[in-house]
Formats: C-alpha cells, sequence, structure tokens
C-alpha cells in the first residue's frame, strides 16, 4: 500500500513537472516562482515517506521474501523517479528564475517605450499653444530636451542590463537584441524629432528669440532686485522661517535663469551669421549678465541678514521660555514653609534638592 502511495506521489510530482509553463509577464513569472518553490516544499515533506518506503522494500528483500526481486525493482524504481524528479524540479526552479529575469527585461523595455511615444507626441506638436511668446515655447522646449537628456540614462542602464542578461544567459540572445534594436531605433527618432521642432520653431527667428529672452530676463531682475531690497527680515521667529523659505525659492529660481543667461552666449553666436553689429547684439546679452551677477551678492547679504534674524529670535524665544520655567517655580524657591514634621521637612528638602538640579542645567553661561 505504501509503495502504491509513494509511486502516486512520484505520479503527481512528474505531472505537475511536465505541465509547468514559462510565463509571458513578470507578475506571472513571480507568481510561478513562489508556486515551484511551495511544491519543493511540498516534495522535501514527501522525501522522508518515499525514502522510508524504500528502505521497508530493501530490507523485505534482504530477508528473504519470496518477491524479493518484484520489491527491489520496486522500490528502485520508486527511489529513481523521487531523484530524478528532485533534480528536474531544481532545474525548472532554474529556468523560472531565468525567465523571471527576462521578463523583467521586457517590462522595462516595455516601460520606456511607452515613455517614448508619449514624448513623441509632445515632439511631434509643432505649436505649444500654451506658451504666450517665443521666449515661452523655447523654455519649454529647453526643459523638454533636458528631460530627454536625463532620461537617457534610463536607455542605458536597460543596454546595460540586456547585456548582462544576454552574457549570463545566451539563450535570451535573440530576444534581447530585438528589444534593443527597437528601443534605440525609438529613441532615435525622439531625438530627431525633438532636433526638427527646435529648427522649426525658433531657427527661423533667431532675433526675435533673444529680444525676448532678454526682456523676460531683465524683468525678471527687476523683480528680483526689489524682493532683495526688502528691509523685511521678520518680526518674530515664525515670520522670520516663512521669508527663509521665500529665500530658498529665490535662490532656485536664480540657478535656473542662470541657464538662461548663460545659454544667451549661444544665441548671440547663432546671430552673428545674420546680424552685421553683432558688438551690439553681444552688448545687450552683457548688460543682461552684468546686472544678473550683480544681484548675486545682495542674495547672498540677505540670506546671511535672514539667518542672523532668526538667531536673534531663537535666542529671545529661549529666554522668554526660561524666564517662564523660572517663574512657574519661583513659588517653591520663596514658599516660607518649612515642614511641620520629619517626613514633610524631608519631602521639601527633596524638592529643593530637585529644583537647585534644574536651576543648575538651565542656568545662562557665564558671560566671558
Amino acid at each position: 500500500v505504501r509503495s502504491g502511495l509513494s509511486s502516486a506521489v512520484c505520479s503527481a510530482q512528474e505531472y505537475v513537472l511536465a505541465h509547468t509553463e514559462m510565463p509571458t509577464t513578470l507578475e506571472g513569472a513571480e507568481a510561478a516562482i513562489k508556486k515551484q518553490e511551495d511544491f519543493m516544499t511540498t516534495m522535501d515533506a514527501n522525501e522522508e515517506k518515499i525514502n522510508g518506503v524504500v528502505e521497508a522494500g530493501r530490507r523485505l528483500a534482504g530477508d528473504g521474501n519470496v518477491n524479493a526481486e518484484r520489491i527491489l525493482e520496486r522500490a528502485a524504481s520508486i527511489d529513481d523517479r523521487h531523484k530524478k524528479n528532485r533534480e528536474a524540479a531544481v532545474e525548472l526552479l532554474m529556468r523560472l528564475k531565468d525567465n523571471r529575469d527576462l521578463q523583467k527585461f521586457l517590462q522595462d523595455c516595455q516601460e520606456l517605450s511607452l515613455w517614448i511615444n508619449e514624448k513623441m507626441l509632445t515632439a511631434q506638436d509643432m505649436t505649444y499653444d500654451e506658451a504666450r511668446n517665443l521666449h515661452s515655447k523655447w523654455l519649454k522646449h529647453q526643459a523638454f530636451m533636458a528631460e530627454l537628456q536625463s532620461n537617457k540614462e534610463w536607455l542605458d542602464k536597460i543596454q546595460k542590463d540586456g547585456t548582462l542578461l544576454v552574457s549570463e544567459k545566451p539563450e535570451t540572445e535573440a530576444v534581447v537584441k530585438d528589444k534593443l534594436a527597437s528601443l534605440h531605433s525609438l529613441w532615435e527618432k525622439l531625438e530627431s524629432t525633438t532636433q526638427t521642432k527646435a529648427q522649426g520653431l525658433f531657427d527661423a527667428n533667431k532675433a526675435e528669440l533673444f529680444t525676448q529672452s532678454c526682456a523676460d530676463l531683465d524683468k525678471w531682475l527687476g523683480s528680483l532686485e526689489g524682493q532683495i531690497q526688502s528691509d523685511d527680515y521678520g518680526k518674530d521667529l515664525t515670520s522670520v522661517n516663512i521669508l527663509l523659505k521665500k529665500q530658498q525659492m529665490l535662490e532656485n529660481q536664480v540657478d535656473v535663469r542662470q541657464r538662461e543667461v548663460v545659454e544667451l552666449q549661444s544665441q548671440v553666436k547663432a546671430l552673428g551669421q545674420e546680424v552685421k553689429d553683432t558688438d551690439e547684439v553681444d552688448g545687450r546679452r552683457q548688460v543682461v549678465e552684468k546686472k544678473f551677477q550683480g544681484l548675486l551678492e545682495p542674495l547672498r547679504r540677505r540670506r546671511d541678514f535672514l539667518m542672523a534674524s532668526r538667531e536673534v529670535h531663537q535666542f529671545n524665544r529661549d529666554v522668554e521660555d526660561e524666564i517662564l520655567w523660572a517663574q512657574e517655580r519661583m513659588p517653591v524657591a520663596t514658599s516660607t514653609e518649612h515642614g511641620h514634621n520629619l517626613q514633610t521637612v524631608q519631602l521639601l528638602i527633596k524638592k529643593n534638592q530637585v529644583t537647585s538640579l534644574l536651576l543648575s542645567f538651565c542656568s545662562f553661561p557665564a558671560a566671558p
């Protein structure tokens, strides 16, 4: 009976091993690995029973059972099937993990492909209807190109992952190479479309773009100058912290605008072939750049003043807290209660010691 059960267990294992397919999604691949690991845990649980049946059969044959030869054949068959199932299970788990790695790569490729197709719609839109003027369109396009450049690392990582996958699992080479070639083709088309858009939108209007860029920067610099010259450094700790947050926002804007100032140099060079008086054009750029550079130091000084203001208000807050703390304990310190018996006297002594200890911790340092 036990040999029949063991044979049935082996048959069930063989069926599972023979009918496990490779999933075509990452989620399915991970679920299949979990299922296979659970299956192998069950195999481990049944191994002791199967080994017991095999050993029992060998003992029967060794004791001179009339069916010794048949028993040994049966035991050997069960033992052999079990070992083969164990080897097949380990191999299947490895193949499932290999498939998981492939599906992870394919999913990464799919996500990047979807992102590229989404950006292609933006690159093919030649209007930028929401932009008010040529300079605004230029800024949006610059931001778009910067986004593409930053995500180039995404493509590079997938390329690296694909190369590693092929080196470790040569059987994936055909699929990986096909996906990588498709991604590179999509990316090149996106970059080409983006460059074409730049030419169509801006190259034919270089002079107008330069004029608008200078005007926009000059207007922003005027606004920045007014904010820097403010003599409001906060009336209390809360207000000065709010002003420091606004200061940080200004500094972030300065970082962005600094790139626009640098970009003016490229625009001047591009205009060099179209205008006669390049000195006049570059002179306008220099005026904007000088004004920009001239506001950096006042901006830094304003931050210093705000930081100093915060320190003063923080000190005042700390002093107020100390005074309040002392006032709360003054009744204890000035009390004329000296106790009416030993127990109350000892209690008052302990309270006085605690108060003295707290005062020693909270007292201000002596002036130098």
